[in-house]
C-alpha cells in the first residue's frame, strides 16, 4: 500500500498513512465542549461540527451506524478554492483514491480553508457522494485565551516556524481524533493534499488492520525522503 503513495516535495508533513484512535466506549466523545490539554487552554464544541457532518452524511444517503466499517480520509486544505495550482493537485488526489481505494469504504472529509457552509464550489467537489467539504472552525483554528499559556514569542524553536504550522499540528493531532470519535468511525487515513495514490488497494484496510490488531500504521521510506 504505501509504495503506491507518490509524494511532492512542496510539502514537509508527515502522512499517516492509517490511524486509529482507541478510546472506551463510554467516554463522553459527543459532550457539547471537548476540552482536549486537560488545562483547558484548548476547547472547542465538537459535537455542532459532529453534527453537521452527520447531516451531510445522511443528505447523502449514508448510514451514520456503517461508520464502524468505513475508513475516515481527513485531508487539511488551507489554501482556498482559488488557489488553482494547489486546487488541482487536490482534484487529482481526490479522483485518485476513488479509482484505487476500490476495496475499502470511504468517506473524505476536506477541510477547506477561506470556505463557509453554502459558499460555492467546483462543480468536481459535489461529483462524489462520500466527499464532504467542511468548514474550519474559528474556535478550532486559534491560538487559546488562557493565562496558562504563554506567549508565543517564548516558546521552543517559534523562531523557526509560525503559527499557522503549529495550529495546523495541534488540528491534526487533537481535533482529528476526537472528530473521528464523535462519529463512530475506528480508523482514519490522514492524508496531504498533494500525496496521490497511484495504484489500486487490492484489500479492505479496516478488515486488514482489525484483523491483524493494529491500532495504527505508517511507513519508514517517507522518513529517509521526507524531513
Amino acid at each position: 500500500m504505501m509504495q503506491a503513495l507518490t509524494y511532492v516535495a512542496c510539502f514537509s508533513f508527515i502522512l499517516l498513512c492509517v490511524l486509529s484512535y482507541v478510546i472506551s466506549s463510554g467516554s463522553s466523545a459527543t459532550s457539547s465542549l471537548g476540552i482536549m490539554d486537560g488545562s483547558g487552554i484548548y476547547t472547542f464544541n465538537i459535537s455542532h461540527i459532529a453534527n453537521q457532518a452527520k447531516h451531510m452524511l445522511t443528505t447523502k444517503k449514508h448510514n451514520v451506524n456503517d461508520n464502524t466499517k468505513t475508513l475516515a480520509i481527513m485531508i487539511l486544505y488551507t489554501y482556498g478554492i482559488t488557489d488553482k495550482t494547489n486546487l488541482k493537485q487536490l482534484h487529482c488526489n481526490i479522483h485518485l483514491l476513488q479509482q484505487h481505494m476500490k476495496h475499502t469504504p470511504i468517506h473524505i472529509y476536506v477541510w477547506l480553508g477561506k470556505y463557509k457552509y453554502g459558499d460555492n464550489l467546483p462543480y468536481w467537489m459535489q461529483a462524489y457522494d462520500n466527499l464532504f467539504i467542511m468548514e474550519i472552525d474559528n474556535e478550532v483554528w486559534k491560538i487559546g485565551n488562557n493565562h496558562l499559556l504563554r506567549h508565543s514569542s517564548t516558546w521552543v524553536r517559534r523562531m523557526y516556524t509560525t503559527m499557522d504550522y503549529y495550529i495546523m499540528g495541534r488540528w491534526r493531532l487533537l481535533f482529528q481524533p476526537m472528530f473521528i470519535q464523535a462519529m463512530g468511525y475506528k480508523y482514519f487515513l490522514q492524508m496531504d493534499s498533494d500525496a496521490f495514490l497511484t495504484r489500486t488497494i487490492e484489500f479492505n484496510i479496516i478488515d486488514m488492520m482489525v484483523t491483524k490488531s493494529i491500532y495504527f500504521s505508517t511507513t519508514n521510506k517517507l522518513y529517509h525522503s521526507d524531513r
